[in-house]
């Protein structure tokens, strides 16, 4: 251990006599593992974690579709939510909720929002307890007492500076007068943080008289209970459907297979991030290959640096130095390079993560958390040691392809010059030539995709 500590130190004061060298090493691992991390840790905010709700694992997604309607027609009718309820026994607790736009006006001041409409169920679901006061009952889905309202923890700094006095207080929706009840906490936002704030989904007289096919106004959210899985909840939702086919008229039967009416069940998080994974590794791919880029580039300088130094390295053969030591040497001095790389690049990462999410870039996925946690720490640690490893194995592998007693006896510039030497070195660019080719072509293809679907005329 001793020992890899004097190299280390070695290599410390040889970086120390080249400091552009070092600079430009340094750099280029900075920014390839700097965009690593950035892209890994949103890929692991959106696709590794759990959601952030107690038990999110056991959330699930219900809805219908009809895909062989001309319209994508995707929700729930009000008649079999309230048969839901009833009906899927696996389910712990299940709501309704649905985003609506409203002109808010607070002192006067109007703006416009988004808020979220839900049933009061949606709170036990999701687990959910207040900052401040409560949360909106049962007794506030019923006619005339659905005019509260419950804020979104960014919303009460935003609009109430904070103020804890905000209860009790009356705003108005679209006219309407609504009275503040809670606040929710920070970081807390349902299904994401477009929604100000939570008013009561009250079921009009129109609403209960549509029939199972005349509507779909809201999303449906479930909590499997203990012990029982989505599995369950799917073969629950078939039964169901084969019940209402059963009993539905002929009519309404030939309107059900045409359009080919199904019922969904997905785990909720499915839903969240929507299809966007392969997006996420298609780009921690093109990410990679940046990152390999670097190491390239790096392994090139310091084989032109060890080459530079053989007869160096050839003098501490003669003086008793193994093959072994002088290997581990030269590993030390790609961790000498690749750790700093690592630590300027883990923060560029962090920066990078900080700015889209402030930023509100992807608001609509922004229920996930994206801040640095031990998976972030062992990817970016992985990378810091395969990185020291692939800029060291080539120039270790000249290292000891090299005669030490022949390196010796000759001068630097024909060691530098040899034909295997200039074989390598020119591989390395050719493979960095290669890899930057792919990533342009690549961006091209998908720029012009953008583009391409940019200009796609709606018809209308």
């Amino acid at each position: 251990m001793n020992g890899f500590l004097n190299d280390l130190r070695f290599g410390l004061r040889q970086l120390a006599t080249k400091p552009g060298f070092a600079a430009a090493a340094i750099i280029t691992l900075a920014l390839g593992i700097g965009a690593n991390t950035a892209v890994f840790s949103v890929l692991n905010g959106y696709l590794l974690k759990p959601l952030p709700y107690p038990h999110g694992d056991k959330l699930v997604d219900i809805s219908e579709s009809f895909p062989g309607a001309h319209a994508d027609i995707v929700g729930v009718s009000v008649m079999n939510y309230r048969e839901f309820k009833r009906d899927l026994v696996a389910l712990a607790g299940i709501a309704a909720y649905a985003r609506k736009d409203y002109n808010l006006t607070v002192d006067g001041r109007t703006q416009r929002i988004t808020a979220l409409r839900a049933r009061s169920a949606l709170f036990d679901v999701l687990e959910a307890k207040p900052y401040l006061g409560h949360v909106f009952n049962r007794a506030n889905d019923q006619q005339g007492r659905g005019n509260v309202a419950v804020l979104s923890y960014g919303f009460w700094q935003q609009t109430f500076g904070g103020d804890r006095s905000v209860i009790g207080r009356s705003i108005k929706l679209d006219g309407r007068p609504y009275r503040i009840i809670g606040v929710m906490p920070r970081g807390w936002n349902f299904p994401d943080k477009r929604a100000s704030l939570f008013v009561p989904y009250v079921f009009t007289p129109f609403l209960l008289h549509l029939t199972r096919e005349s509507g779909f106004p809201f999303h449906v959210i479930g909590r499997t209970k203990r012990g029982a899985s989505i599995h369950t909840v799917a073969m629950e939702l078939a039964q169901f459907k084969s019940r209402v086919e059963r009993e539905a008229s002929a009519s309404l039967q030939a309107v059900y297979k045409k359009y080919h009416w199904q019922l969904n069940v997905l785990p909720y998080k499915h839903i969240a991030v929507g299809d966007r994974a392969p997006l996420l590794w298609i780009l921690q791919g093109f990410v990679l290959l940046v990152l390999l880029m670097a190491c390239a580039n790096v392994a090139n300088l310091l084989l032109a640096r060890i080459l530079g130094r053989s007869h160096e390295i050839a003098m501490r053969a003669a003086l008793g130095a193994s093959r072994v030591a002088l290997v581990r040497q030269q590993f030390a001095e790609g961790l000498c390079v690749a750790i700093p790389g690592g630590v300027i690049g883990v923060a560029i990462g962090w920066l990078a993560v900080t700015f889209i999410d402030r930023a509100g870039i992807g608001e609509q996925l922004a229920l996930f958390d994206l801040s640095p946690d031990w998976r972030v720490g062992l990817f970016a640690l992985g990378v810091v040691i395969a990185v020291a490893i692939g800029i060291s194995v080539l120039p270790i592998r000249q290292l000891s392809r090299n005669d030490l007693q022949s390196l010796l006896q000759a001068s630097g510039r024909t060691a530098g010059s040899s034909h295997s030497a200039r074989r390598m070195r020119n591989g390395l660019v050719v493979a960095e030539i290669a890899l930057a080719a792919a990533l342009l072509g690549g961006t091209g293809l998908l720029v012009n995709s953008f583009l391409r679907l940019q200009s796609v005329h709606p018809g209308f």
